[in-house]
């Protein structure tokens, strides 16, 4: 939760910041180093939410959810960027982060 809500607010104080582009790009890295903290805590919710018999099995959704993230926010940054400058983007991933952040109160305690 931390890792999302931290990503979201860094990213939108970099839009916020854009008038100043070192205080902007120290905000991107703050970004960067919160979404690391995702993708360390995803991979284990995956493992511990599996029961071991059916890794094998599972290991090929979780491979195209994989996937389908490598695709989806280039395509979804191509219609904004059409449409709009390039703040948009970081608009969009920002309050995508933030979204994403209450999501994670679903996350079962015991994982």
């Amino acid at each position: 939760m931390i890792g999302y809500m931290c990503a979201g607010l860094f990213t939108l104080a970099s839009v916020v910041l854009l008038g100043s582009p070192w205080l902007g790009a120290a905000m991107l890295l703050l970004a960067t180093l919160a979404a690391s903290t995702i993708d360390g805590a995803g991979n284990s919710l995956f493992l511990r939410a599996v029961h071991p018999y059916e890794r094998s099995e599972m290991t090929a959704v979780f491979v195209s959810y994989r996937d389908i993230t490598q695709i989806g926010p280039p395509a979804l940054f191509s219609a904004l960027l059409s449409a709009f400058t390039l703040p948009a983007v970081f608009v969009a991933s920002g309050i995508i982060m933030l979204a994403m952040t209450s999501l994670t109160r679903y996350i079962p305690r015991r994982f």
